[in-house]
């Protein structure tokens, strides 16, 4: 059943500012004043963790798709990547004082408005200063998000706050946004597919600045999960990287070709090269409860794929039916029949 509520500007910052303190994407700006303020701040305040977790959201490349008709007015689309342990896709519908495919208050909120002050790159010129700062760090650092990215990260953050209260006017009484925000949870609208996409905006200096400029969206760099590439594998597909990616961030990912086409090499050489912080394949700390079974395949592969990676694998590469007297039959999968 679909969810509404009505909210205005003061009361959706009571709420991000209390619903959450803390966050691990953002460890120092847990109740601690802004190392990097906004231009329009006088004096030092906590950061707003949720607005902070939007702004490394958007770095890291978490939209997928924003797309708008030209003016924030008709409206915006928004289609960003899942997060951890969730299934789909989120789509949200943004166009003030409406905003749909919102849950609750929280990061997601912070992307939309980031995006809102993209398409009105011509008012939203301190959050976009603020931006493109922290792109250019961002890229000075190798494109790694550290504790050498807090200070223009939270400019940034701060930044967004004040787009959310003021949009671009002075932080004075009464000159805050007057309309409240209707907020429905379910979102079934379609893109205008004529309209440029905003998206690649968030993490390409060079494109931002463009189009500050000119207005045009002309991105000069492919998405990382296109550029990727894994050293010493002997799968040579883009497939890789992105399958990489995808389980480095904890999303699901599914490969689907027809026979011969590489997809159990895939598999297990993305198995073996996504890390996460200890070191060790995150497909190995998920699977370690499966002894014999494999667990990226789930069936067993070829001949040649078997002799290739015969001690790579990362479950045990002895099979099932060399163990299991129901898996001897030739061509039964397991004893779920998956």
């Amino acid at each position: 059943m679909a969810r509404r509520w009505v909210a205005s500007p003061w009361e959706i910052e009571t709420e991000l500012r209390d619903g959450k303190t803390t966050s691990p994407l953002v460890p120092w700006a847990a109740g601690q004043p802004l190392p990097g303020q906004a231009r329009r701040r006088e004096g030092a305040a906590p950061c707003v963790i949720p607005l902070a977790e939007a702004v490394v959201a958007a770095l890291r490349g978490d939209v997928l798709e924003a797309r708008t008709g030209g003016d924030a007015s008709t409206g915006l689309w928004v289609r960003r990547r899942p997060r951890r342990h969730t299934r789909g896709e989120r789509v949200l519908r943004f166009a003030w004082p409406r905003l749909e495919g919102l849950r609750r208050l929280d990061a997601d909120l912070g992307l939309v408005l980031l995006l809102e002050a993209v398409a009105e790159r011509q008012r939203a010129t301190d959050l976009l200063d603020a931006w493109q700062a922290l792109l250019e760090a961002w890229e000075g650092a190798e494109r790694e998000l550290d504790h050498t990215l807090a200070v223009p990260l939270a400019r940034a953050a701060d930044e967004l706050w004040y787009w959310l209260i003021y949009q671009d006017a002075e932080p004075l009484p009464g000159r805050e946004r007057r309309q409240t925000l209707e907020v429905e949870s379910t979102c079934t609208a379609t893109p205008d597919p004529a309209s440029d996409d905003l998206a690649p905006l968030l993490t390409d200096v060079d494109a931002l600045a463009v189009y500050r400029d000119t207005g045009l969206v002309v991105p000069s760099r492919l998405p990382e999960a296109l550029t990727r590439r894994v050293e010493g594998a002997t799968f040579q597909g883009a497939q890789l990287g992105q399958l990489v990616l995808a389980m480095e961030r904890g999303l699901h990912a599914m490969l689907v070709g027809p026979r011969g086409t590489g997809k159990s090499l895939c598999a297990t050489e993305a198995s073996r090269y996504a890390t996460g912080s200890s070191g060790r394949s995150k497909a190995m700390r998920l699977c370690s409860r499966w002894t014999s079974w494999a667990a990226m395949c789930r069936i067993r592969p070829r001949r040649s794929t078997r002799s290739h990676c015969r001690r790579s694998w990362p479950v045990a590469w002895r099979w099932a039916m060399t163990s299991r007297p129901w898996a001897r039959r030739r061509g039964t999968r397991g004893p779920t029949g998956r």
